[in-house]
């Protein structure tokens, strides 16, 4: 983008890799276009492992579609629903209409063994991050990019879902 000025290293092989790795990652959602969404993104755990620990099943393949094609038309009636997929290191749990992803019970779930972020953009307050590991929040209501919380009151709670699992 800029040269390099003399005497600077630049970025470490890495950094390098991170860069390119974090433009592929931000292609994968696209632009979304609105708020109200939430995500997870778990290491070293699969799609299918992430499914099995939430107690989930496959969802209709032609209701998905229909959710898919307009989601916010089904925001009421689909809480539950929410995708899966899986990524190079991990899993991607998304909601296009809702706060699931970024629930305690979701988190403490598929955190087990492992370090679990979630944000859900918040139509109505701003983007919230959250944070989760070996089943244990550490940390909510945060801005996603910062350290410590911003305020006192932790996510929606909820219990795992029973109907779930989609891929998009």
């Amino acid at each position: 983008l800029f040269p390099l000025p003399d005497g600077e290293a630049g970025l470490s092989p890495a950094e390098s890799t991170a860069a390119t790795e974090a433009k592929r990652l931000i292609s994968v959602l696209g632009n979304l276009g609105y708020d109200g969404f939430s995500l997870a993104c778990v290491p070293a755990l699969t799609a299918a492992e992430a499914a099995n620990r939430l107690n989930g099943t496959p969802a209709d393949a032609i209701h998905v579609a229909a959710i898919m094609d307009d989601p916010l038309t089904h925001f009421d009636d689909n809480p539950g629903i929410i995708g899966l997929t899986d990524v190079p290191g991990g899993c991607v749990v998304f909601q296009s209409w809702g706060f699931l992803a970024y629930t305690p019970g979701i988190l403490k779930h598929l955190s087990a063994g492992t370090v679990c972020h979630a944000m859900f953009a918040n139509p109505m307050g701003g983007n919230r991050g959250a944070v989760a590991r070996d089943g244990v929040l550490e940390n909510s209501d945060t801005h996603p990019a910062a350290a410590k919380s911003t305020a006192t009151n932790p996510p929606p709670k909820s219990s795992p879902p029973t109907s779930t699992t989609t891929s998009p």
